[in-house]
């Protein structure tokens, strides 16, 4: 599966109203970008369904606590040597209105990002190598435009930023920006998974390497486990992950269609144990049929992790020191 690519475009300035509309030049076709990438000229654009086309819907999210929901749609297509957004904010919802009122604020400070798959790439030639490219995307797959604190892409500009009266959503329009608002959130969770594959730290699997060869975490996943009922045919394959693959604020994900638990990697060793009880719940709940609540994975987290404390001083002495 091809990496996500991010690339930030765009200053923006807002204006008041119930609902607006943006255009902005998201990238310059032949330009290199600061993380050496070059959108070649009429760069073939294929959208979610994987076929080629000339104007690729896009899902415009919010800022980061916007949790994958997205806070409009709209369109990219080449527009006289750039790749053109043109969206329109739901301004309805609450991330929406709220990412409004951010904007607004930031004003000609903010800048945004593009997230995308480069489905197709070639090598730079000559002259684009002297400006620094190490890479040409010939063809990509927009997934989402969204704020950004940080501008990769060089001469990016908001063109227009309009209002418009608002109307009520037809039956027809619901539906639709119901279906928008599930494969965005389908496709985020795409996003912070994606590179899991690739560049996993380490994988938990006391199956495969023993529970007293291998280590605490493969040590509190076997205590886990067994604690809720799981035999070793029912754990999820438990892995430490760098951050930014599941979110700046996030500890730990379970992903209910592949059985995979991803823990942050950089917590310490207690909190890291507390998250694998916690997903490990999660992934109890999906196999029993269990509604995927919160509430019982964080009762389940401090229950377990007490008695995990106690256990493992008396079984593992020589690591944690001896039970009181």
């Amino acid at each position: 599966m091809p990496d996500v690519e991010r690339k930030a475009v765009a200053q923006i300035s807002v204006k008041e109203a119930d609902r607006g509309t943006v255009s902005a030049l998201v990238a310059e076709a032949g330009a290199v970008s600061l993380d050496g990438n070059v959108i070649r000229h009429q760069c073939e654009l294929v959208d979610r369904q994987g076929v080629l086309t000339s104007s690729a819907k896009v899902c415009m999210g919010g800022f980061r606590d916007a949790k994958g929901r997205p806070i409009g749609t709209g369109t990219l297509a080449h527009r006289g040597g750039w790749l053109q957004f043109d969206a329109r904010m739901f301004m309805t919802t609450r991330s929406g209105a709220d990412t409004f009122q951010y904007l607004r604020e930031m004003g000609e400070d903010q800048q945004w990002e593009l997230s995308y798959r480069a489905l197709r790439t070639a090598q730079p030639n000559d002259v684009e190598r002297k400006q620094g490219a190490l890479r040409v995307i010939t063809r990509l797959q927009p997934i989402v435009v969204e704020p950004a604190l940080l501008s990769s892409s060089p001469r990016s500009q908001t063109l227009a930023v309009k209002t418009v009266r608002p109307t009520p959503l037809t039956t027809e329009q619901q539906a639709e920006l119901q279906r928008i608002a599930a494969d965005f959130e389908r496709r985020d969770d795409e996003i912070k998974l994606m590179a899991i594959a690739d560049r996993v730290h380490r994988e938990l699997d006391p199956r495969k390497h023993g529970v007293d060869a291998f280590d605490r975490y493969g040590q509190v996943i076997e205590f886990g486990c067994s604690k809720l009922a799981m035999p070793p045919s029912e754990w999820p394959d438990v892995r430490l992950v760098p951050r930014y693959c599941i979110g700046s604020k996030t500890a730990g994900i379970y992903r209910p269609r592949d059985h995979l638990v991803a823990i942050a990697d950089d917590m310490s060793d207690d909190d890291k144990e507390v998250t694998i009880l916690h997903e490990l719940t999660h992934a109890w709940q999906k196999l029993r049929g269990k509604e995927m609540t919160e509430s019982f994975p964080e009762m389940m987290e401090r229950e377990l992790f007490s008695e995990w404390q106690y256990t493992r001083a008396r079984r593992y002495p020589w690591r944690y020191g001896t039970a009181a």
